[in-house]
């Protein structure tokens, strides 16, 4: 188990360090995505409007920091979860780069463990591409649905193996599809 761990957890480093070589794509795909992408909106964009105004959000897999510095004025408290310590301090950085201060907490924490929070305290839960980076998908929108209020609301997107994204958002307890 500490093995794996440790696996992933290099992968993710290298990741953060931009040294994972990505894997290529046909051509045509490519082409497609290349003339499909100038309508998408970025997941950033697209969780940022679907969010309402609340006291907590937890961006797991918060990576560089960036959509936590996006939603600073939304929320009272901003947390963020990553299984590696370099995307943790890079958020750390940028998110004091961009005022977010004393309201931010970030924790180094593998989500394959479940989410080290007590049932129900988030307003707002964001999970962008790390889905399909986890074992068994079911057990984290599980934990999702566990820390998120009653009426709160979770975004999650995840990527396909061809790079088309699946969007999935439950809101008020409920789980439903917003966008394939």
């Amino acid at each position: 188990m500490a093995r794996a761990y440790t696996q992933r957890r290099k992968y993710y480093d290298e990741a953060v360090l931009g040294a994972r070589r990505k894997f290529a794509l046909p051509s045509l795909i490519i082409s497609l995505h290349n003339k499909l992408k100038k309508w998408a909106k970025s997941p950033h964009e697209i969780a940022f409007n679907l969010l309402e105004p609340g006291q907590k959000i937890l961006d797991i897999g918060c990576g560089d920091g960036q959509f936590l510095a996006l939603v600073k004025d939304k929320f009272n408290e901003l947390y963020g979860i990553d299984i590696s310590p370099l995307a943790i301090e890079k958020a750390r950085n940028y998110c004091l780069q961009m005022g977010v201060g004393e309201r931010l907490k970030l924790i180094l924490w593998d989500v394959e463990n479940g989410l080290p929070f007590e049932d129900s305290i988030f307003d707002a839960v964001t999970c962008l591409a790390v889905l399909e980076h986890v074992f068994y998908p079911p057990s984290l929108l599980k934990e999702i649905s566990r820390v998120l209020k009653v009426g709160g609301c979770s975004y999650c997107k995840c990527l396909t193996m061809f790079g088309f994204c699946i969007e999935y958002s439950f809101c008020w307890g409920k789980f439903r599809i917003v966008g394939a």
